[in-house]
């Protein structure tokens, strides 16, 4: 299996980006390690989470028929991606909202806690997985909305 030995690699990095089914995270090095023994190799580098573990692990909260969709149809990510550091992070000169998924196991809500706080975010919980735009989508559509009225002032 590629992805965690390129996780492993990529862990020595201080911050990057990962985007997987359209969602951007900002990762660290502890992130990595916890959160993505999931992935496997997908032709020269390229990486997708395991079809059989995709439900429980990115979208337990979703219907076991969406979430077969969503696992058939996510796409590869490039696991050099995994490597790229990030220059300057724009949560330290924009105002920053973040939504905690307390059912999250592809990120650790502790660690989702600790990203948000750092950040300075205003921030919710809800209780739902990785996917929160697909299993709850009016809690982000809220916040979203919260967002733009606050900085619209």
């Amino acid at each position: 299996m590629v992805g965690p030995k390129l996780v492993r690699l990529a862990s020595r990095s201080t911050t990057y980006i990962l985007s997987l089914w359209g969602t951007i995270m900002l990762l660290t090095a502890a992130a990595t390690t916890l959160a993505f023994n999931f992935l496997s190799g997908l032709g020269p580098g390229f990486l997708y989470i395991d079809r059989a573990q995709f439900r429980d692990v990115f979208a337990k909260d979703v219907s076991a028929r969406e979430a077969s969709v969503m696992a058939a149809t996510q796409k590869p990510i490039i696991g050099s991606a995994f490597g790229e550091s990030v220059d300057q992070q724009a949560w330290k000169t924009i105002p920053s909202w973040y939504l905690v998924a307390q059912g999250d196991r592809a990120l650790s809500p502790e660690l989702e806690r600790f990203y948000a706080k750092r950040m300075g975010a205003k921030t919710i919980e809800i209780e739902a997985s990785h996917v929160p735009f697909v299993s709850q989508p009016a809690a982000v559509v809220r916040l979203i909305e919260e967002a733009a009225s606050a900085t619209a002032k």
